[in-house]
This record gives C-alpha cells, sequence and structure tokens, in this order.
C-alpha cells in the first residue's frame, strides 16, 4: 500500500472549516439558551423577589421554612394517638431485634416469640383502632408497613430461620 500525497494544507483547511461549523452551532445554541431565559424572565415578570447572589443556602433555608409552616396541618388527636401507639410499637420491635440478636437459645426464641405476639397485637389494635385515617394518610402508610413487617417475621420465626 502506497501513499501516493499527503497534502497537510489541505487537512487543515478542513479541521478548520470542522471547529468553525462546531463553533457556529454553539454560538446557535447561545444564542437559543438566551433567548429562552430572556422568555422565562418576561413571563416571571418584574414583581417577583429574587435572592441576593450571596444569601446561599441561608435564603432557601427561609423559603422552605415558609413553605412547610403554610402547608402541614396541625394533627389531630387521633394522629397523634396513632403516632404514640407506633412509637410503643417501634420500641417493642427494638426490644424483639434485641433478643433474636442475643442468640439463638431456646428461651431467647421463646422470649422473641412471646414479644412478636405482643407486636401483632398490637398492630390489630392500632389498625383497629385507626379506620378514620384514610388510605392517603401517610399514618396510613406506616400501619399498613408496621403489620407487614410483623406478618413476614411471623412466617420467618415459624419457618425456622432463626434457630
Amino acid at each position: 500500500m502506497k501513499i501516493d500525497q499527503i497534502d497537510p494544507t489541505n487537512a487543515l483547511g478542513q479541521s478548520t472549516a470542522a471547529k468553525t461549523a462546531q463553533s457556529g452551532s454553539a454560538t446557535a445554541f447561545s444564542d437559543l439558551l438566551n433567548k429562552e431565559i430572556q422568555g422565562i424572565d418576561a413571563a416571571i415578570g418584574a414583581d417577583s423577589t429574587v435572592t441576593p447572589q450571596g444569601a446561599g443556602i441561608a435564603g432557601i433555608g427561609n423559603v422552605m421554612t415558609a413553605e412547610s409552616a403554610t402547608a402541614v396541618a396541625a394533627p389531630n388527636q387521633t394522629e397523634l394517638d396513632a403516632m404514640d401507639n407506633m412509637e410503643s410499637i417501634l420500641n417493642e420491635w427494638e426490644n424483639y431485634a434485641g433478643t433474636l440478636s442475643s442468640g439463638a437459645s431456646s428461651s431467647g426464641l421463646k422470649q422473641a416469640n412471646s414479644l412478636l405476639s405482643s407486636i401483632e397485637d398490637s398492630v390489630r389494635k392500632l389498625k383497629e383502632g385507626t379506620p378514620q385515617l384514610g388510605k392517603d394518610s401517610p399514618l396510613s402508610s406506616m400501619v399498613n408497613e408496621l403489620e407487614v413487617m410483623t406478618v413476614t417475621e411471623r412466617n420467618k420465626l415459624n419457618r425456622g430461620d432463626y434457630s
């Protein structure tokens, strides 16, 4: 295979043409971006507040605090009772996990079984006592998660996963 002629000026001319085309597309993109930003600024209007550049994260914190203060309503008594019950159930879960981690002796498994029965009763009472929470409530979702965890642990314990 033989190379007949190498013309460095031709290769150089092609590469500068390619660079010019890329530069043109970058300029076109920049122009398009500026037009979009100006359109957004015009749509927002002059009455919007702009956070100073030095405000940093403190300005965001103030905005987030103001939004959360208006969006969150005070919990009613049913929700407060449900949260107290869930806290006690989670404490029972900690005791259960501690019992399982202490060892798989027969007395430890018997104690874990009794703790799990207590948790099952507590979750059942919580679920029956809070039907008015509604399906969209985050507390209702947490109660369902507690119930799923309880059923799963019962199956694991009965299956012998911890022996």
